[in-house]
């Protein structure tokens, strides 16, 4: 078998072990040379004959997935989301699409609550402060005790969770698949998303990007959170309209806000 590894991250020294693995496993493997996200035609060039891809972000649209070789039978994204996929367009070929559900679920957890800890404790700008040779004063934000509202209550969401109720935060959740049993279970108590933004000090997105679910944070829901709270993005950029974001930021809408991920991905130069 042959499998074209474009996701990104097997390119490091971390995974050297996996990807020894992954050669003693398979008849060839071709890693991705860039380390980084490869466009469409970079992958074009290098997938003959391929009968595998473990796939990244990079999307994976109809047009392109019906220039795929003739002989490629899955595609198995390292994440947990189907969102770069056409997955109709996918299997109209015969190729079967997988994600890696839980694989990372406590490391997005663990990412999370970094990102609320920066935010809270102002750590980025004081750490630059210091380096600069100025030794100011912040009054910092708590996160022990404080209200979070977790916007998707899947694996992830269950382990901020969990990692919340070690600072004893009030711990409010929306899911539409589970029912405020469920939820209640888990340590959290069911809410509308209207009411988690109203009364969460940290809001953070987690789940699927879905047609519903896009750009579920926008200039009305922002509008509607405490000046003094905090956004974190730790799913997927779309969930978020980014131009609301930065109004609300400058405007002082919001108190901060801590994004893992963007849209589009990476970064525009500008």
């Amino acid at each position: 078998m042959k499998v074209l590894i474009t996701a990104p991250m097997y390119c490091s020294d971390q995974m050297k072990n996996v990807m020894e693995y992954a050669h003693q496993s398979f008849d060839e493997v071709i890693l991705n040379p860039f380390a980084r996200t490869m466009t469409q035609e970079e992958i074009a060039a290098m997938w003959d004959g391929a009968d595998a891809v473990i796939a990244g972000v990079e999307s994976w649209d109809a047009e392109f997935i019906a220039k795929a070789p003739a002989g490629l039978k899955i595609l198995a994204r390292n994440g947990i989301g189907y969102d770069n996929v056409d997955v109709s367009a996918a299997n109209a070929r015969g190729i079967t699409v997988t994600v890696t559900r839980q694989a990372n679920s406590d490391a997005v957890a663990d990412c999370t609550f970094a990102l609320m800890l920066a935010l809270a404790r102002h750590i980025i700008p004081m750490n630059a402060a210091v380096h600069s040779g100025s030794w100011g004063y912040a009054v910092a934000d708590d996160v022990h005790a404080k209200t979070i509202g977790i916007l998707g209550f899947g694996a992830i969401g269950q382990r901020i969770a969990k990692r919340a109720a070690g600072f004893e935060m009030e711990i409010l959740a929306h899911d539409p698949y589970l029912s405020r049993e469920q939820i209640a279970e888990l340590g959290a108590a069911k809410c509308e998303p209207e009411e988690i933004y109203r009364a969460a000090d940290y809001i953070v997105c987690t789940g699927p990007l879905t047609k519903e679910r896009f750009h579920i944070i926008n200039a009305e829901t922002l509008s509607m959170m405490k000046r003094t709270a905090y956004l974190i993005n730790t799913a997927r950029g779309p969930l978020v309209d980014e131009a609301a974001l930065y109004e609300a930021l400058k405007a002082g809408t919001i108190a901060g806000a801590g994004l893992d991920t963007i849209a589009p991905e990476p970064t525009p130069a500008d």
